[in-house]
C-alpha cells in the first residue's frame, strides 16, 4: 500500500500531506482514538472463544455475566473513541479546506490579467469550490480508513493467529492477490478521476455563461440551444461518473470474492479428520467470524485508492493554479503623488499570440492637473494604452514614465493607488450604494465627502427617492440598478477616492444628455487638482478638454485642442462629423 501511495503523482501527494503538518495534535488524537476503536472493534471477537467454550459449553453463568458487562463497557469505550476520531478529523478536514481555498483565492486574484483571458471563469471557480472540497475529503477519509481499517486488519490477524495459527496461514496466501487487484485498478481510477474534474469544470463554465447571458437567452429565444449545450456537458459528466462507479463496483466484489476463498479453504481444511479433532467450537467460530469481519476493512481499504486518486486529481488541479506566477512587482519605490506628469516614449505592444502589433511607436505626454481625451475608432488601441498605464499586463514597460521614472520602478500597491478607473462595464459588489462608493477607500470616509461625491456624480436625486437612501442594496453586480445608475455609482467612487489620476473609459455611455453634461462639468472642476484621462467615442464631450490624442490602428496620429484638430486633422474632422451626424455610437473600444 505504501508503494501505491507514494507513486500516485509527481509530488502532489507530498504537497497535500503538508497541509496536515500544522494539525499534529489533532492527528495524534485521531490516531490514538482510532487505535482504541480498532482494538475494541476487532478485540471483541477474541471473547467469542471463552464465551462459547467456557460459558456455553461448560454452562458457566459467571463467564456469561462477565461477558455481558464487558460488552457494555467495550461499546461505551468504542463510542467515545469514535466521537473523538470523527470530530477531530472533521476539524482537520474543514481547516485544510479553509486554508487551501483562501490560498487559491488570494493567489488567483494576484494573477495577471492575461491569465484570466486564457482560462474560463467557470473552471477557475470550480477549482476553488469543488476541487478544494474533493481534496480535503480525500485527505480526511483516506487517513481515517488507512489508520482504522489497517489496525482492525492487524488486530484481527493477531486474534486469528493466537487462536489457530495453522488456519490463519491460509488467509496470508490471499493477501498478495488482493494487493495485485488493487494495483491493477489504481491507474483506471486516476484517469477517470481527472476526467470527472474536467467535466465538472466545463459544467460550471456553461452554467456561468448561461446565467450571465440570461437576458439575451430570453430575448433571442435560445433556451433550447442552451438546454442542449448543458445537456451534452451534463451527460458527459454523468458518463464519467458512471465509469468511476463501474470501476469501484467491479473492484469491491472481486476483492471480497478473493477474500471469501480464504473462508472456503478454512472450511475445507477444517473438514480434514486430523484438524477437525483439534478444533473446539469456540476456536472454529472465532476463526470464521474473524475472517468474515476482515471483509469489511478489506473492502474499505480497497476504496482508499479511489478516494486517493480523486484527491490527487483535485490536488493537481489546485496546485497547477497555485504554481502560476503572480503579477510581477519588481518595483521598490513608493509613489504617493504626481509631481510633473505622465509620458509614453516610443511605446509598442503586442498581445500574446498576436502577430499584429496593437500599439506602434506611441509617444505622448500628459501634464499634471490637466484634462485630456484619447479618441479613435474601435480597435485603435485606446483601451490598451490605458491598461498598460495601469500595469495590467505583465510585460515590463520602460517606455511609460511618471515624473520621469519608469512605472515598473514603483511598487504595484502604491502605484495603483494613484489611479481611479471608471469603465463602461461597471463592476459593483453585492452591497449597498454607500459600500460600493466607499469600496477601495483605505481610510474612514467622512459623510460630507461621501454626499459631495454623490451629488457631483448626479446620484443625489436617485438615492433621495429610495427608502434606504444611500444604504439601498444594489444586488449582485448592481443588478438592481440601471446601467446609468451603476455608472453614476462608479463615478462617485472615483470622485471620492484620493487618487491624483482619474481614468474614464467611456464614462457616460449609459447616461442621458443632461446627466452627461453635469458629469462633464464635474470632471472639469476636478481637473483643477487631479489629472483626468478620458477614453471616449463621444466627441461631443471632448471639445473643452485641455488636449486630445487621436489614435488610429495602434498609432498616435495627432494631438492638440479641439479647435486645432478640427482645422488640421482630416481624421479627427471625419470622426467629429460622424458623431454629429449620429454615427458616433457609444461603443467601447
Amino acid at each position: 500500500m505504501l508503494k501505491l501511495l507514494t507513486s500516485t503523482s509527481d509530488g502532489s501527494l507530498l504537497r497535500l500531506l503538508a497541509y496536515l503538518v500544522p494539525h499534529k495534535q489533532h492527528l495524534l488524537i485521531i490516531a490514538s482514538s482510532l487505535l482504541v476503536f480498532s482494538a475494541v472493534d476487532a478485540g471483541m471477537i477474541y471473547f467469542i472463544k471463552p464465551l462459547i467454550d467456557d460459558g456455553l459449553a461448560k454452562t458457566d453463568s459467571n463467564v456469561l455475566q462477565v461477558g455481558a458487562a464487558l460488552i457494555f463497557a467495550i461499546f461505551l469505550l468504542r463510542g467515545a473513541a469514535s466521537f473523538l476520531a470523527n470530530y477531530s478529523m472533521a476539524y482537520v478536514s474543514n481547516s485544510v479546506t479553509y486554508k487551501i481555498r483562501n490560498q487559491a483565492f488570494v493567489h488567483l486574484m494576484s494573477l495577471p490579467l492575461s491569465y484570466f483571458s486564457q482560462h474560463p471563469k467557470g473552471k477557475l471557480i470550480s477549482k476553488i469550490t469543488y476541487d478544494a472540497e474533493q481534496l480535503a475529503k480525500a485527505t480526511s477519509e483516506t487517513l481515517v480508513i488507512l489508520i482504522r481499517e489497517s489496525l482492525i486488519v492487524c488486530i484481527l490477524l493477531a486474534v486469528m493467529f493466537y487462536t489457530s495459527w495453522q488456519l490463519s496461514l491460509i488467509f496470508l496466501i490471499i493477501g498478495p492477490v488482493i494487493a495485485w487487484v488493487i494495483h491493477q485498478v489504481s491507474g483506471r481510477f486516476k484517469v477517470v478521476s481527472k476526467s470527472v474534474q474536467t467535466a465538472m469544470g466545463e459544467m460550471t463554465i456553461r452554467c456561468e455563461q448561461a446565467i450571465n447571458n440570461h437576458q439575451q437567452v430570453l430575448c433571442l429565444g435560445t433556451l433550447g440551444i442552451e438546454a442542449e449545450r448543458f445537456d451534452n456537458i451534463n451527460n458527459s459528466n454523468r458518463r464519467q461518473m458512471m465509469k468511476l462507479a463501474s470501476a469501484e463496483a467491479f473492484s469491491n466484489p472481486v476483492i471480497q470474492l478473493i477474500a471469501s476463498l480464504a473462508i472456503v479453504f478454512v472450511l475445507l481444511s477444517s473438514s480434514i479428520p486430523g484438524v477437525l479433532n483439534t478444533l473446539t467450537p469456540g476456536t472454529f467460530t472465532t476463526i470464521l467470524v474473524a475472517m468474515g469481519s476482515l471483509l469489511r476493512p478489506l473492502k474499505q481499504l480497497s476504496k482508499v485508492n479511489l478516494l486517493l486518486q480523486r484527491g490527487i486529481a483535485a490536488a493537481e488541479s489546485l496546485f497547477q493554479l497555485l504554481d502560476e506566477n503572480p503579477e510581477v512587482d519588481s518595483g521598490a519605490k513608493v509613489i504617493k503623488s504626481l509631481k510633473q506628469g505622465i509620458s509614453f516614449e516610443h511605446l509598442s505592444f503586442n498581445y500574446v499570440n498576436s502577430k499584429t502589433p496593437t500599439l506602434r511607436n506611441v509617444s505622448l505626454s500628459i501634464r499634471k492637473n490637466t484634462f485630456v481625451a484619447i479618441v479613435g475608432q474601435s480597435g485603435s488601441g485606446k483601451s490598451t494604452l490605458v491598461s498598460l498605464l495601469l500595469r495590467l499586463h505583465t510585460e515590463n514597460n520602460p517606455s511609460i514614465l511618471i515624473d520621469g521614472q519608469p512605472i515598473n520602478d514603483f511598487t504595484l500597491k502604491s502605484y495603483r493607488k494613484m489611479f481611479a478607473l471608471v469603465s463602461q462595464n461597471v463592476q459593483l459588489i453585492d452591497g449597498t450604494i454607500a459600500e460600493n462608493i466607499c469600496y477601495g477607500c483605505t481610510e474612514q470616509v467622512n459623510k460630507d465627502d461621501l454626499f459631495r461625491a454623490v451629488k457631483q456624480a448626479s446620484l443625489w436625486d436617485f438615492i433621495q427617492k429610495q427608502p434606504n437612501n444611500i444604504d439601498t442594496p444594489v444586488g449582485e453586480n448592481g443588478c438592481l440598478l440601471s446601467g446609468g445608475q451603476k455608472q453614476r455609482v462608479a463615478i462617485a467612487r472615483a470622485i471620492l477616492s484620493k487618487a491624483p489620476i482619474l481614468i474614464f473609459d467611456e464614462p457616460t455611455s449609459a447616461l442621458d444628455a443632461a446627466s452627461e453634461q453635469r458629469i462633464f462639468k464635474t470632471l472639469n472642476t476636478l481637473a483643477e487638482d487631479k489629472t483626468i484621462i478620458m477614453v471616449t467615442h463621444n466627441l461631443g464631450l471632448v471639445s473643452q478638454v485641455d488636449q486630445i490624442f487621436v489614435m488610429s490602428n495602434g498609432e498616435l496620429i495627432d494631438s492638440g485642442t479641439h479647435e486645432q484638430l478640427i482645422n488640421r486633422s482630416r481624421h479627427y474632422s471625419l470622426l467629429y462629423q460622424q458623431h454629429n451626424s449620429g454615427g458616433g455610437s457609444r461603443v467601447r473600444s
